[in-house]
Order: C-alpha cells, then sequence, then structure tokens
C-alpha cells in the first residue's frame, strides 16, 4: 500500500502516465436553444423530447451530490481523516510543539528511573 505522500503524488501525475487523453472536437452550438427547440417540437408534434422529465431530475439530483461533496471537502471520501477534510486539508497532519513558556526547564525534568 502506498503512504500517503505517494498517493499524492499518484494523483498528480495519474492524467499524464496512466490515462490515455483525447482532445475532442466539439460542434460550436447553443445547447440552451437546442433543448428549447426540442422541447417546442415536442409539444408542436406529441412526440417526447429528447430527454425526459426524469432523465432532467436524475441529473440535477447528481448534480446535486456532486456541489455537496465539494462542499464537505472530504477530499478521500467520508473515510477522511480530520486533517484531510476542508478546503485547506494537509497531506500529512502538522504537529505543533508546546509553547516555550510552559515546557520544563532542564534542570525540572525528572530523570527516568
Amino acid at each position: 500500500e502506498l503512504s500517503m505522500v505517494e498517493r499524492m503524488a499518484a494523483k498528480e501525475t495519474i492524467f499524464e502516465n496512466y490515462l490515455l487523453r483525447t482532445t475532442l472536437a466539439a460542434p460550436s452550438r447553443n445547447a440552451i436553444l437546442d433543448e428549447h427547440n426540442d422541447f417546442a417540437l415536442s409539444i408542436q408534434t406529441g412526440c417526447a423530447p429528447s430527454v425526459t422529465g426524469a432523465d432532467g431530475a436524475r441529473a440535477v439530483d447528481i448534480a446535486m451530490r456532486v456541489v455537496e461533496a465539494i462542499e464537505r471537502h472530504e477530499w478521500d471520501g467520508l473515510n477522511s481523516k480530520a486533517w484531510r477534510i476542508g478546503p485547506q486539508a494537509l497531506i500529512e497532519p502538522h504537529i505543533l510543539p508546546l509553547p516555550r513558556q510552559n515546557r520544563p526547564s532542564h534542570e525540572d525534568r525528572r530523570r527516568a528511573g
């Protein structure tokens, strides 16, 4: 199993090293106008539209779940560690040292044994 640092490094290079990427040319169209025309045509002809209301509802549900997941900032899924949640998540946790004034002096420390 990879360490957290190795996993993060793999995430950075996965698209270049492991996945085939192909750029496709998309036709320049107005998708909203196409949807309106399709809807108007379905009303005029009585045919079902290309995209049904159920399809639209499913698309909205998926989009909302994506937005909610982004807002939670759980970068590693539901089992994210506390330091891996939030817009500025850390790869590894930072452990803060105790402030100097609270540390016992060298003479005041107990010796083991």
